[in-house]
């Protein structure tokens, strides 16, 4: 029974160690607000002052290596022999809800105008700046990352048969610490990433009700939402893609349309970009 529990516990490791990591941040979050928070800025300030030059050279590197792999014969290879699922607008539609999400509606303006009144270089133009840095994240850098890494995990999957999705990221059987690390940091890091959309998501959803209706909703109301988000997110998720999430994102792309169209008939689209 012993020998059996702990095969489990080997197979299903991930599992565990990506739940004992959640929880265990979780209860740090509740007990240890401020404590918490303050790590995770001074942490982020390392990562930034090591990694920054790094990073910026890892975003051009995979800009070049997706234009090298669109450009040569190899981009006409077939990966899969199945039909495509989806039409052309939900499968743009699945790209941009979750690429993007609700990160877009607010960094869109808030990013640029941050960047205008705290330019990262001194001695340069900050409008400019501003830009260029807006467009690095939001941009084609951003798209660029998730299509090499996209490629390589469906090129392990297909061409090179790999069992599952989190083994067609390395593939290689020697290296078996790898094999279970990384994993591991991928979930890590998409929890980490979907808590950021929620909590973006959620401010921008309480303070527009705020703003335009002259409310003062409180902690209880934003955990609520919270909940009511995460509940829906939960049972799109178990719906699969084909239901609620496909229908959801043809939703969103249908009103960012919309949205474009308002701006540009109705707020003198052109005059505002050349002025700013």
């Amino acid at each position: 029974m012993n020998l059996l529990l702990i095969q489990k516990a080997r197979q299903n490791y991930l599992l565990y160690a990506s739940l004992l990591f959640s929880v265990l941040f979780l209860v740090c979050g509740v007990l240890f607000p401020d404590a918490l928070v303050s790590g995770l800025n001074k942490t982020n300030a390392q990562l930034l002052a090591v990694f920054s030059n790094y990073y910026l050279w890892v975003g051009l590197l995979v800009v070049l290596t997706a234009l090298v792999v669109l450009f040569l014969p190899i981009s006409k290879k077939r990966l899969g022999t199945a039909e495509p699922e989806y039409s052309w607008f939900s499968w743009i539609a699945l790209l941009y809800s979750t690429g993007m999400g609700s990160g877009l509606l607010l960094r869109a303006v808030q990013e640029p105008v941050y960047y205008l009144h705290n330019p990262p270089v001194n001695g340069m133009d900050a409008k400019q700046m501003a830009l260029q840095y807006t467009f690095f994240h939001w941009g084609v850098t951003p798209w660029a990352m998730y299509s090499v890494f996209g490629l390589i995990v469906a090129y392990n999957l297909y061409l090179r048969k790999a069992p599952n999705f989190l083994q067609a990221i390395v593939v290689d059987d020697k290296a078996k610490f790898v094999q279970k690390t990384v994993p591991f940091f991928i979930v890590i890091i998409t929890i980490a990433g979907v808590i950021a959309s929620l909590g973006l998501g959620t401010g921008q959803f309480i303070g527009g009700l705020n703003q335009y209706f002259s409310l003062d909703l409180g902690n209880s109301f934003l955990l609520l939402t919270v909940f009511g988000i995460g509940l829906t997110g939960t049972l799109s998720a178990l719906t699969g893609i084909n239901k609620v999430i496909k229908y959801l994102a043809d939703f969103d792309m249908t009103v960012s349309i919309m949205l474009m169209i308002f701006i540009a008939l109705f707020l003198n689209f052109s005059n505002f970009f050349s002025n700013t």
